[in-house]
Protein backbone atom coordinates (compact mmCIF):
# COMPACT_ATOMS: atom_id res chain seq x y z
CA UNK A 1 0.00 0.00 0.00
CA UNK A 2 1.53 3.01 -1.13
CA UNK A 3 1.22 6.09 2.04
CA UNK A 4 2.04 9.80 1.26
CA UNK A 5 3.58 11.55 3.72
CA UNK A 6 3.29 15.55 4.43
CA UNK A 7 6.48 16.90 5.38
CA UNK A 8 7.49 21.04 5.92
CA UNK A 9 10.99 22.18 6.78
CA UNK A 10 14.73 21.83 5.45
CA UNK A 11 17.46 20.32 7.34
CA UNK A 12 17.18 20.59 11.28
CA UNK A 13 13.65 22.09 10.93
CA UNK A 14 12.49 19.06 8.92
CA UNK A 15 9.44 17.28 9.69
CA UNK A 16 6.28 15.24 9.50
CA UNK A 17 3.48 17.09 9.59
CA UNK A 18 0.87 13.83 8.43
CA UNK A 19 0.05 10.46 6.64
CA UNK A 20 -2.38 9.81 4.59
CA UNK A 21 -3.06 7.16 2.78
CA UNK A 22 -4.57 8.79 0.01
CA UNK A 23 -2.96 11.43 -2.74
CA UNK A 24 -5.57 13.78 -3.26
CA UNK A 25 -5.72 14.17 0.64
CA UNK A 26 -2.13 14.31 1.30
CA UNK A 27 -2.35 17.32 -1.64
CA UNK A 28 -4.91 19.39 0.05
CA UNK A 29 -3.20 18.96 3.08
CA UNK A 30 0.14 20.09 2.46
CA UNK A 31 -1.16 23.12 0.16
CA UNK A 32 -3.08 24.29 3.51
CA UNK A 33 0.15 24.25 5.69
CA UNK A 34 2.88 24.83 2.49
CA UNK A 35 4.63 21.72 2.98
CA UNK A 36 5.74 19.12 0.43
CA UNK A 37 4.36 15.42 -0.47
CA UNK A 38 6.40 12.00 -0.37
CA UNK A 39 5.25 8.77 -1.53
CA UNK A 40 6.63 5.59 0.39
CA UNK A 41 4.85 1.92 0.47
CA UNK A 42 3.53 0.54 3.62
CA UNK A 43 0.95 -1.86 5.10
CA UNK A 44 -0.55 0.30 8.14
CA UNK A 45 -0.45 4.36 8.27
CA UNK A 46 -3.20 6.55 9.29
CA UNK A 47 -3.38 8.70 12.51
CA UNK A 48 -4.96 11.61 13.53
CA UNK A 49 -4.60 15.07 12.12
CA UNK A 50 -5.02 18.26 13.27
CA UNK A 51 -4.37 21.63 11.17
CA UNK A 52 -3.18 24.66 13.73
CA UNK A 53 -4.53 27.91 12.21
CA UNK A 54 -2.78 31.14 13.65
CA UNK A 55 -5.61 34.00 12.94
CA UNK A 56 -4.11 37.71 12.90
CA UNK A 57 -6.98 39.55 13.64
CA UNK A 58 -5.60 42.57 12.73
CA UNK A 59 -5.00 41.71 9.05
CA UNK A 60 -7.83 39.57 8.87
CA UNK A 61 -5.32 36.54 7.60
CA UNK A 62 -4.62 33.07 8.93
CA UNK A 63 -1.49 30.86 8.06
CA UNK A 64 -1.72 26.94 8.57
CA UNK A 65 0.57 24.17 10.06
CA UNK A 66 0.36 20.69 10.47
CA UNK A 67 0.64 19.22 13.46
CA UNK A 68 -0.33 15.34 14.94
CA UNK A 69 -1.91 16.55 18.12
CA UNK A 70 -4.40 19.38 19.30
CA UNK A 71 -5.04 22.00 21.85
CA UNK A 72 -6.63 24.47 23.56
CA UNK A 73 -7.85 27.82 21.47
CA UNK A 74 -5.74 30.40 23.27
CA UNK A 75 -4.12 33.87 22.17
CA UNK A 76 -0.72 34.91 22.51
CA UNK A 77 -0.40 38.62 21.81
CA UNK A 78 -2.46 39.25 19.16
CA UNK A 79 -2.88 36.06 17.61
CA UNK A 80 -5.27 33.73 17.85
CA UNK A 81 -4.71 29.86 17.98
CA UNK A 82 -6.69 27.20 17.31
CA UNK A 83 -6.91 23.17 16.37
CA UNK A 84 -8.80 21.85 13.91
CA UNK A 85 -9.30 18.33 12.43
CA UNK A 86 -7.74 17.91 8.45
CA UNK A 87 -11.99 16.43 7.78
CA UNK A 88 -13.25 14.83 4.59
CA UNK A 89 -14.60 17.94 2.96
CA UNK A 90 -11.80 19.73 2.98
CA UNK A 91 -9.90 16.77 1.48
CA UNK A 92 -12.43 16.88 -1.23
CA UNK A 93 -12.34 20.60 -1.74
CA UNK A 94 -11.93 21.08 -5.30
CA UNK A 95 -11.04 24.54 -5.56
CA UNK A 96 -7.63 25.10 -3.57
CA UNK A 97 -8.33 28.25 -2.57
CA UNK A 98 -11.79 27.85 -1.19
CA UNK A 99 -10.20 25.92 1.36
CA UNK A 100 -8.31 28.76 3.02
CA UNK A 101 -11.22 30.57 2.75
CA UNK A 102 -12.73 27.81 4.96
CA UNK A 103 -10.17 27.91 7.55
CA UNK A 104 -10.47 31.29 7.83
CA UNK A 105 -14.19 31.84 8.74
CA UNK A 106 -13.16 28.58 11.38
CA UNK A 107 -10.91 30.93 12.49
CA UNK A 108 -13.27 33.77 12.83
CA UNK A 109 -15.92 32.07 13.95
CA UNK A 110 -13.24 30.08 16.60
CA UNK A 111 -11.91 33.22 17.99
CA UNK A 112 -15.71 35.13 18.23
CA UNK A 113 -16.86 32.30 20.80
CA UNK A 114 -13.16 32.67 22.43
CA UNK A 115 -13.68 36.40 23.04
CA UNK A 116 -17.25 35.89 23.96
CA UNK A 117 -16.51 33.40 27.14
CA UNK A 118 -13.39 35.72 28.19
CA UNK A 119 -15.71 38.77 28.63
CA UNK A 120 -18.28 36.38 30.40
CA UNK A 121 -20.93 36.79 27.60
Amino acid sequence: MKIYVVTEGEYSDYHICGVFTKEKKAERYAYLIGGDVEEYEDEDADNPKQLMIEYDRRRNAINVKGTYWGGEDRMQYDLFYCYVPFSERMAQEEDKGKLKDILLKIAQDRYAKFMARELGL
